[in-house]
């Protein structure tokens, strides 16, 4: 919402963080609408072994590790496997040190302290500068899997490879399938036992711009930027700081009357969202369509309040009566994806019309 024309409307001023333990980091849950539809997926799915110097957003970790193997269902996973054994369980390899995927309770559970990453690249160094690489494991105890079933939990470990291939592919990220690995490092690090399989790894991260780009760079960022706006319209409906300094840059610039110099970043953008509030307490922002490109994404949104506040808005005092307007808004992203610029055209009319200022 551009700064200058919101305030002046007032109406345009209209990921999860997670919760980290000693040993365990709660994960945000995951999104449903996030990403594209599954033709657009396979279009783009491709492999990429270069990833930029930027760590996973919490929503997008824990987006990629439901679709790998978290839980559809209350008792299925997104994954099949053979007989429905479920025998396929995931680890998070960061430079923080190893988790176990908690499907059930959408956490992080810490199993070792060490940066393994070097362990899951292997003699592929590239692998290493993910900043998170899938480790997808087999208990393979049962019995069942012996003779003619011995490869089965193989077959399981390539639909897992699959799901993330999708979701990354869907979601603007960079990864690839693969089998190099030192298993004997990382089984004793991970303490795990002789019937756990080590089948394959999937290096995770922002694509690097460079060497490594592919073609469907351009159509990833627009991605990206979709995901970044329905982020947004949580940021907005709940005053959230914390990730709007995820989603807004700090260089971020918004001139408004209500100051004589710019108000940047995160909190100068929310400071007008509640300037709003004080007049219409209730007041929310719904996203209704966006067109996304690489660098610029146009927002129509459906603004609605209630004027019961303790502040006069237009000159006239709260009256309880309600609005319901139409916004549109053009957000420019900078290179890391975040919110740098916003030209509002704003539904001032629906706001002085619904709270009786204007017939």
């Amino acid at each position: 919402m551009g700064m200058k024309a919101v305030v002046l409307s007032i109406v345009a001023a209209l990921a999860a963080s997670s919760s980290v333990g000693s040993e365990t980091i709660k994960l945000p849950a995951p999104d449903g609408d996030s990403g594209v539809t599954v033709t657009q997926a396979l279009k783009a799915r491709h492999s990429e072994r270069a990833f930029a110097d930027k760590e996973l957003s919490p929503e997008l970790l824990s987006g990629v590790l439901w679709a790998a193997n978290g839980f559809n269902r209350p008792d299925k996973r997104t994954n099949a496997t053979g007989l429905n054994k479920q025998e396929i369980s995931v680890y998070a390899i960061m430079k923080s040190g190893a988790y176990r995927y908690d499907a059930k309770g959408n956490a992080l559970v810490k199993v070792c302290d060490e940066d393994l990453r070097p362990a899951v690249a292997g003699h592929q160094s590239f692998a290493a500068t993910a900043p998170v690489s899938l480790l997808i494991a087999a208990d393979v105890s049962d019995s069942i899997y012996t003779g003619a079933r011995s490869s089965l939990s193989n077959y399981d470990a390539g639909i897992v490879s699959g799901n993330i291939y999708l979701y990354c592919a869907a979601n603007g990220l960079a990864t690839v399938c693969r089998r190099s690995m030192d298993n004997d490092a990382l089984k004793k690090a991970l303490n795990l036992p002789d019937t756990t399989m080590l089948h394959l790894n999937h290096p995770i991260g922002y694509p690097s711009g460079g060497k490594g780009t592919t073609v469907g760079a351009s159509s990833a960022k627009a991605e990206r930027n979709r995901e970044a706006m329905r982020l947004f319209e949580k940021c907005i409906n709940t005053n959230d700081l914390e990730l709007g300094r995820k989603l807004i840059s700090d260089k971020a610039a918004f001139d408004t009357p209500v100051s004589p110099t710019p108000l940047y970043g995160a909190e100068g953008y929310l400071s007008v969202v509640t300037l709003m509030r004080k007049s219409f307490p209730d007041v929310q922002w719904k996203l209704v369509d966006m067109v996304a490109e690489e660098k610029t994404v146009a927002v129509q949104w459906e603004c609605s309040g209630t004027f019961n506040g303790d502040e006069p808005f237009a000159g006239l005092q709260p009256n309880g009566r309600r609005f319901s307007t139409t916004v549109m808004n053009f957000y420019t992203f900078d290179d890391d994806g975040k919110i740098f610029k916003d030209v509002a055209a704003t539904g001032i009319a629906g706001i002085l019309k619904g709270i009786g200022a204007i017939k």
